[in-house]
């Protein structure tokens, strides 16, 4: 039994610990009414302890799990099917933070979400919820249709270029972004769309909405006159650092397309719409430059250290 109440069924492990080397493979167990494998290796031997994870779990719906939590009389079905492969190596969470890399990806199924009831537990995420969603205020539920998640993640920034989507009976929202777990801040953007035939009923809906800062202290910005949309104000946006190139890159995929399709295809392939203007290319890292190096460790905590209380 995990916290909140939430219940592994069927628990197996096989632990071997040799060396200063500890591995945990095959771990299995039921949840939610679907099944999951596990491994995990710890190594201390070395100077500094390095660990990776595997979890591979299928069919597990998140109703189920979270029945005996909060959230059990708000998400009803919801099935998930999960893979997460990571490794990293330091001396502290803020080191296995900054050189995390691998890659994590979620798919969920159909689900009933009493949105409105939910607490998310700050003010950026609220404004967040509802920003993305206009009618998180006055229906009683959000009928989730699919939600995807594709994540690579390397030298601890997790980069999303349209690998994140969603699909309900009204809306569609697709993201892009980074968030950079050493430095400790991310730059996301979300573009929600409502579905044809489907009215806002006078609300406002943002062309794209932007989370940036510090990942404990980020902030909203949101684009509801649908300025970014011009060419004159992505190039602008370039120049000036404001939009980044997955926000342009966002901003003209094609708005016909499902989200969660668009997320599930390999990043460069999503179908774009044409936006006159002059192109923008990443520049290549120049020759011979050296890697990036580990974050130094910071004289304050940061939000790793404060996280894991260390």
């Amino acid at each position: 039994v995990l916290p909140n109440r939430i219940t592994l069924r069927n628990f197996t492990a096989q632990l071997e610990l040799r060396g200063g080397r500890l591995r945990a493979a095959p771990v299995s167990f039921v949840a939610g009414g679907g099944e999951a494998s596990a491994e995990l290796v710890l190594d201390a031997s070395g100077d500094a302890a390095s660990w990776s994870a595997r979890v591979d779990a299928h069919r597990i719906v998140l109703g189920d799990l979270l029945a005996p939590t909060s959230l059990g009389d708000k998400i009803k079905g919801g099935s998930a099917d999960i893979d997460v492969k990571i490794s990293s190596r330091g001396h502290s969470p803020h080191e296995w933070a900054a050189g995390l890399s691998g890659n994590v990806g979620v798919t969920v199924g159909d689900a009933r979400i009493r949105a409105r009831e939910i607490n998310y537990g700050g003010d950026v995420v609220t404004r967040l919820a509802e920003a993305i969603n206009p009618f998180r205020k006055t229906d009683p539920e959000v009928r989730l249709q699919c939600l995807v998640m594709r994540l690579p993640i390397s030298a601890g920034i997790a980069r999303s270029d349209r690998g994140v989507g969603a699909e309900t009976d009204k809306m569609s929202v697709l993201s892009s972004g980074t968030v950079d777990l050493g430095k400790e801040v991310l730059d996301v953007n979300f573009r929600p769309r409502v579905k044809e035939g489907i009215g806002l009923g006078g609300a406002q809906l943002a062309k794209l909405v932007r989370v940036t800062g510090p990942i404990a202290d980020p902030k909203l910005g949101l684009d509801v006159g649908g300025v970014v949309g011009t060419t004159a104000s992505i190039a602008a946006g370039l120049a000036t650092g404001g939009l980044s190139l997955l926000g342009e890159k966002l901003f003209t995929t094609a708005t016909a397309e499902n989200a969660c399709k668009v997320a599930l295809e390999p990043a460069g392939t999503q179908p774009t719409r044409s936006t006159p203007g002059p192109e923008r290319a990443e520049e290549p890292p120049a020759s011979g430059a050296p890697a990036r190096a580990p974050a130094e460790t910071k004289k304050s905590p940061g939000f790793f250290e404060r996280l894991f209380g260390n």
